[in-house]
């Protein structure tokens, strides 16, 4: 019998490959279409990472109940806090299961990451020289996961403070778009719509990371259990 977390995972995997594989676009009054991509899946899979690192996994796994960290009060922790928690676990499954996790971000290796598009445009929240660490720790994270022989447990740290570093960027692109600080012509151009499409597919990767692993623990507990 699936245990209530089991449950709410497997319905946020559904809600994630749903998203992954749909195309969204805006009607105007007059009925005229214009694409969203990629801002409106990045947006959503941003409220899936939201809700997945907002929750306190090792209190969750010992019970099979959701638990998250508290609002206010004791153990209350910040967002950054909460993120490095949900990598740390990550982390855990993936000590198991290194070769799932590569694959999880192998889509990063298919992609160009060289070119003047990649300068980002300096606001309240991020800087040039921000913008140039991200594409440089991408680039590394992308190195990793192109090797031929696949991860393995010895570049666990590397990866993981790759993740760590990129993440943070990506948060902070993250306020910019729920805050207002981008307007959306901004996003449409050119240049800002390959940057934010590299920003989502790096968080997609990180939640592909999460579900594929979780499936991998599920799997070797029934084998367990058989």
């Amino acid at each position: 019998m699936p245990t209530n977390l089991e449950v709410f995972i497997d319905k946020l995997h559904d809600l994630h490959r749903d998203s992954s594989g749909l195309e969204h676009y805006a009607k105007d009054q007059e009925g005229k279409q214009r694409s969203t991509m990629p801002v409106t899946p990045f947006v959503y899979d941003f409220f899936l990472y939201n809700t997945l690192y907002s929750i306190d996994w090792e209190k969750s796994v010992s019970s099979g109940q959701i638990r998250n960290y508290p609002a206010r009060g004791k153990g209350c922790l910040s967002e950054s806090a909460k993120q490095d928690r949900f990598e740390g676990f990550l982390k855990q499954l993936a000590k198991n299961y290194p070769e799932v996790l590569g694959d999880a971000f192998y889509p990063l290796a298919k992609m160009s990451l060289e070119g003047a598009w990649t300068r980002v445009e300096p606001d309240a929240y991020i800087s040039i020289e921000k913008g140039n660490e991200f594409f440089n720790n991408l680039r590394a994270l992308q190195a990793l996961v192109k090797k031929s022989n696949g991860l393995d447990e010895s570049q666990l740290d590397q990866v993981f403070d790759k993740i760590k570093q990129c993440r943070k960027f990506v948060y902070d692109v993250r306020c910019n778009i729920f805050h207002g600080t981008k307007h959306m012509g901004e996003i449409w151009v050119d240049e800002q719509k390959k940057r934010i499409e590299v920003y989502r597919l790096f968080l997609n990767c990180l939640l592909s990371a999460f579900f594929t692993l979780w499936q991998e623990k599920m799997l070797a507990n029934n084998k367990v259990h058989v």
